[in-house]
């Protein structure tokens, strides 16, 4: 042991460790401040996720007038309501000595049961109360009752409910009634309960967010939790500098992190066995620790092992159902050309997914999807493999180039912004004199966003031949429309341009200060929202001339007719009333 180390107690050490990620806490928070119930993290395992959670979010959620509440579902996939009930009872349990004693006088008596081990026999003892065996059913119908509790014996502060590792339950028996019961207790609460759901697999957790059936249906607010800013590389080589004694190259860490895809998990690891080495006098190279500290969790997992034991058919079927797809998923046949230069027939696709259901790799639910069996083997495939050997991404080869991202929100000016040529293009057309007079030549009296965005959601149908679709974004506690847009695949195109479904219904709550949901169902309301055919296809036809075939406009990388728009350089424009001509303007509305 170093100098330095001695008389630091392992407490200390933490906090030398400890990189304080206080920026981000505070702006989660501020999105509970703007009425936002819950919003969902993604980050890949060993991404430091949970001790964001469990330090700098609790820390600045207290600071800020909340009560943290933090718990896992990661070994608690039989019974997680009674799991987060019994989270909500610790949140408020008493803390000094005579809130204990009256707790103890006044609880029921105590239960102990007697166990055997091979190390000899031991008393177990709980408190009825705070340990009790609820079914899953009971446990259910208590959360309702257990999240009041915590609100009241808390001195009624709002809590800030972190549910870690939800994604583990998809496919698990009893998940259904959870999830419903979930979401029934938040949704009358959401003044007093805000959450906080965390998950390490993308896959999964759009399994529970995404699906129109899902009772988690876009009650969520999804953001990829970011990497680490370039400090944390710094403050963790000053920390090893006062723990050891020595310098850490600050270049070698960069390319270690580099070398972990930007992971403090596996980051941590290796330098541990560097101050170790340093101990020793030994001299070592952080970038090749880290690169034995990939591989030694590869192997000690058993992860490595197990996916290379099935054929390379198998293996290729394996990553295309751990990101999401079936295997007769019409793109899966260009995900095999790309992984083992296809094609292959039918039969041989049979066998491989037989391999992979015998070796109980792979099952099918009662509706006949398949799905990874174990859980954490899912998440390295889709997280850990890429570090093993190269995995095209299976959306990607199926789109080419369409970037994940298309539209986002310039937060300082409240302004659309597209990303890609595409957006706009739509935009552009949008606001041309062109556009307006098919809505005159129909009656419209309105701009696109403010009543005639039925009549281009019915263009673009139209424009694309049928092969895009108009859907509904409804009001999330009346189910009435507020806004419709077009669909093709999992690109929505609207007045403002090209989006993704986050992109679009994050338009709706943090502009319009709408909280809506997708909708394939014409709402009842529909008849309120002005239309007209004529203006339809008057537009469908100017689409087509002024932007080529829609074939030819959404097929990637870019429209051929367009030169292509860096993202520094796209246009911006503002949402509300933004493309209303004056002459349709009232005194009362702004304009642009």
């Amino acid at each position: 042991m170093t100098k330095q180390t001695v008389g630091l107690d392992l407490r200390k050490k933490a906090r030398l460790w400890h990189f304080a990620r206080t920026r981000e806490a505070e702006f989660y928070i501020r999105q509970f401040a703007q009425d936002l119930p819950a919003l969902t993290l993604y980050a890949p395992r060993s991404k430091g996720v949970t001790e964001f959670l469990q330090t700098d979010l609790s820390t600045v959620a207290a600071k800020a007038g909340y009560v943290p509440i933090y718990v896992s579902l990661w070994q608690s996939q039989s019974n997680p309501a009674a799991t987060i009930c019994h989270a909500l009872q610790n949140s408020f349990k008493a803390k000094n000595f005579f809130e204990r004693f009256v707790e103890f006088v006044t609880a029921p008596a105590q239960k102990s049961e007697f166990e055997v081990s091979q190390s000899g026999p031991k008393f177990k003892t709980e408190f009825a109360h705070e340990r009790e065996k609820l079914v899953a059913d009971e446990a259910n119908m208590a959360l309702p009752q257990r999240l009041d509790e915590a609100f009241e014996r808390n001195g009624k502060k709002p809590l800030v409910l972190m549910i870690d590792q939800i994604q583990t339950l998809v496919g698990r028996p009893g998940y259904d009634p959870f999830i419903r019961a979930l979401r029934a207790a938040l949704d009358s609460r959401k003044a007093n309960v805000h959450v906080v759901f965390a998950g390490s697999s993308r896959i999964r957790l759009g399994k529970v967010f995404r699906p129109v059936e899902s009772p988690m249906h876009n009650f969520s607010q999804p953001y990829e939790f970011p990497d680490m800013p370039s400090e944390y590389l710094d403050h963790m080589a000053k920390s090893f500098e006062t723990l050891v004694g020595k310098k850490m190259p600050i270049d070698q860490l960069t390319d270690a992190f580099a070398i972990t895809s930007k992971r403090p998990g596996y980051l941590h690891v290796a330098i541990r066995k560097a101050m170790n080495a340093a101990d020793r006098g030994e001299a070592f190279d952080i970038r090749e620790l880290a690169r034995t500290e990939l591989h030694s969790f590869a192997l000690d997992s058993g992860m490595r092992e197990r996916y290379f034991s099935v054929t390379p058919l198998a293996q290729t079927l394996l990553i295309a159902v751990s990101q999401g797809a079936q295997p007769r998923d019409p793109q899966v046949a260009s995900f095999q050309a790309a992984m083992d230069g296809g094609p292959f027939s039918q039969n041989q696709i049979y066998q491989a997914l037989n391999e992979l259901v015998m070796a109980q790799i792979l099952f099918t639910t009662a509706n006949g999807i398949y799905e990874v069996e174990d859980q954490s083997f899912s998440s390295w495939i889709e997280n850990d493999l890429p570090l093993v050997i190269q995995v095209p991404q299976l959306s990607k080869v199926a789109e080419s180039v369409w970037p994940n991202m298309l539209q986002r929100i310039n937060v300082d000016t409240q302004e659309i912004e597209n990303v890609t040529n595409h957006g706009c293009a739509l935009q552009q057309f949008c606001q041309s004199a062109t556009a307006f007079s098919a809505l005159e030549l129909g009656g419209i009296q309105s701009g696109f966003m403010d009543g005639g965005c039925r009549v281009l959601a019915d263009a673009i149908c139209r424009w694309s031949g049928g092969t895009a679709i108009p859907v509904y974004l409804s009001h999330a506690h009346t189910g009435q429309a507020q806004h419709v847009v077009a669909r093709y695949n999992d690109m929505y195109f609207d007045v403002d341009g090209v989006a993704r479904e986050t992109e679009v219904l994050k338009k709706m709550m943090f502009i319009e200060r709408v909280d809506c949901y997708v909708d394939d169902t014409p709402p009842s309301n529909l008849s309120e929202i002005p239309f007209s055919h004529l203006a339809a296809a008057h537009l469908a036809c100017e689409l087509a001339k002024q932007l080529g075939p829609f074939e030819d406009f959404v097929r990637p990388p870019c429209v051929v007719a367009l030169t292509p728009v860096e993202v520094s350089d796209v246009k911006v424009m503002r949402i509300k009333h933004s493309v209303m001509p004056d002459r349709f303007r009232t005194s009362s509305e702004p304009g642009i």
